[in-house]
């Protein structure tokens, strides 16, 4: 029987933060999400996890769990949202679902934002990928069930991760809509919406791949993504950075480990 500490990941998307934490040695046991191509991509990438593509709070039949790890929508406090109405309906669910699911710790990921909305009571770190290993500036909110200690970890850039020279090719998109991307310094935040990550090009003129685009988000080279581009795009675009998320599971594990000592 498996030792490993087991892990639920709600609002699962394509797997990001699952990702950090299987790399980190945790057992993912069950996932949830209501899109469908999220989902294929959940389950190919974690064929020994239970997969769900619905709503997750009339999902009924969740399995026991150690962690429950999630990023619910945020798009209600995404400053890229030109049209917030700050409803945090999504937010007060995974906290709803934890009451139920009563896991030994849980970590929530979500936008800088919905950090007006928290219980001051509740723990929270604002952290960069790049501060942790990652090749982006992505900055985001994880609020936590327990103060961890996170080792950070020597950022990359772009050039560092992919090969800046190849070729590929660049959307007939107006000049000024294009963001040139400086391979010597950490990406900026890749966005979902298909139109700004086909606009952010390398000095050789040519945009971003898939594969590219998610290595620069952390994830390994191995990670398949189930769609067409776009779709990918807007996964990849909404993921946890599988390095942040690597780093949170090993200050749990460490935290075990000195707790049981």
């Amino acid at each position: 029987m498996s030792t490993k500490m087991k892990v639920i990941d709600l609002f699962c998307g394509a797997g990001g933060f699952s990702c950090g934490f299987q790399q980190a040695g945790f057992d993912i046991v069950f996932g949830i999400d209501w899109e469908v191509k999220s989902c294929e991509t959940f389950a190919f990438n974690f064929p020994n996890a239970e997969v769900c593509c619905a709503d997750v709070m009339t999902y009924k039949n969740y399995p026991q769990a150690d962690v429950v790890i999630g990023g619910p929508p945020c798009k209600e406090y995404s400053i890229g949202n030109n049209k917030r109405t700050f409803d945090d309906k999504e937010v007060a669910r995974f906290f709803y679902l934890l009451r139920g699911l009563k896991p030994k710790y849980w970590i929530m990921e979500n936008v800088v934002g919905v950090k007006a909305v928290l219980d001051r009571n509740i723990h929270y770190r604002i952290l960069s990928s790049h501060h942790y290993g990652g090749a982006t500036r992505r900055k985001r909110l994880f609020a936590m069930s327990h103060k961890l200690d996170l080792e950070p970890k020597q950022g990359k850039v772009v050039r560092d991760v992919i090969n800046v020279d190849s070729p590929g090719f660049r959307q007939p998109y107006k000049s000024q809509e294009y963001r040139n991307i400086n391979i010597d310094e950490p990406l900026i935040t890749l966005t979902e919406a298909r139109i700004s990550n086909e606009c952010y090009v390398l000095p050789n003129g040519r945009s971003l791949g898939i594969s590219e685009m998610a290595m620069l988000q952390g994830f390994p080279d191995n990670f398949i993504f189930v769609g067409g581009r776009s779709h990918a795009q807007q996964m990849i675009g909404k993921s946890v950075c599988p390095n942040v998320a690597k780093t949170i599971a090993e200050a749990i594990k460490q935290k075990e480990g000195v707790r049981k000592k």
